[in-house]
């Protein structure tokens, strides 16, 4: 997978969601729905496979107005969860997709 370094605080960036995602069964905190947002949005529309994305803890809690003063302790309790969460999408022929929002994370100290 090929790699990005992003900004997320473009908040010109949009992403379209799908019926079938509106309609799937799942519960995200608004941190979790904003994050999931970040990373969609800097997502290439284009293209046939996902690309790593990488976000910088400080502008995620910027971007979740998160001013506890250990943010990065708040970022990794919310990937955190993510990473267990699950979405169960239903298909139109009847059966049904079930993943995790996030395949997985790492924190790289730089």
């Amino acid at each position: 997978m090929k790699e990005k370094e992003i900004t997320i605080l473009d908040t010109q960036k949009t992403i379209k969601q799908s019926n079938r995602l509106i309609e799937a069964k799942y519960k995200l905190t608004s941190q979790e729905q904003k994050l999931v947002i970040a990373i969609c949005s800097q997502l290439d529309k284009t293209a046939d496979n996902f690309d790593t994305v990488r976000i910088k803890v400080a502008d995620f809690a910027d971007f979740c107005g998160i001013k506890s003063t250990n943010r990065y302790a708040e970022v990794k309790r919310i990937i955190m969860r993510l990473l267990d969460r699950k979405l169960l999408i239903h298909k139109n022929d009847g059966g049904w997709y079930s993943t995790h929002w996030l395949q997985s994370a790492e924190y790289i100290h730089s």
